[in-house]
């Protein structure tokens, strides 16, 4: 090997080690508590309220795309708008239920949150198991009640 080949492959060596060393110590070090940590409750209102606030507008823009597709799920028929609401509502619902579950909430709340949590769970399931139920009876109201008196805004499932 002659001396620029050595050179070179020091050259994207110490490149590689720069960017793997980089990497290790940008981790973590944005000053943001990590799911592990507990959280105030200031800190969980608002990371819980902007998991909600992203899923909801997830939820529009899922009934806008069905509607551009030309279908009038509100006012078709009962199957099509079961279909939707199995196929693009509830996982939505689902995905910001764990969302908020992973949050690890302040000691003196764990408990409290929990109870929010299992109840959007079980209203989850009992919703998915009978999709056309939520379109005659919004059962989510008093669980999204429930979040409400503890800060969480903008949950409307």
């Amino acid at each position: 090997m002659d001396g620029a080949s050595i050179r070179t492959r020091k050259g994207v060596a110490g490149i590689v080690l720069f960017v793997v060393l980089a990497c290790l110590s940008g981790c973590g070090g944005d000053g943001q508590t990590s799911s592990s940590e507990s959280l105030t409750k200031a800190q969980f209102i608002k990371r819980a309220s902007a998991i909600c606030r992203s899923e909801e507008a997830r939820k529009t823009r899922a009934l806008r795309s069905a509607s551009g597709r030309g279908k009038n799920y509100l006012n078709g028929s009962r199957r099509d708008l079961e279909r939707l609401i199995s196929e693009a509502i509830l996982p939505l619902y689902a995905e910001m239920i764990e969302e908020i579950a992973e949050l690890s909430p302040p000691p003196e709340d764990a408990a409290r949150v929990e109870r929010i949590v299992s109840r959007y769970e079980r209203k989850l399931a009992e919703a998915e198991a009978n999709p056309g139920r939520q379109i005659v009876d919004d059962s989510f109201t008093e669980v999204n009640q429930l979040a409400a008196s503890y800060g969480i805004e903008d949950c409307t499932l």
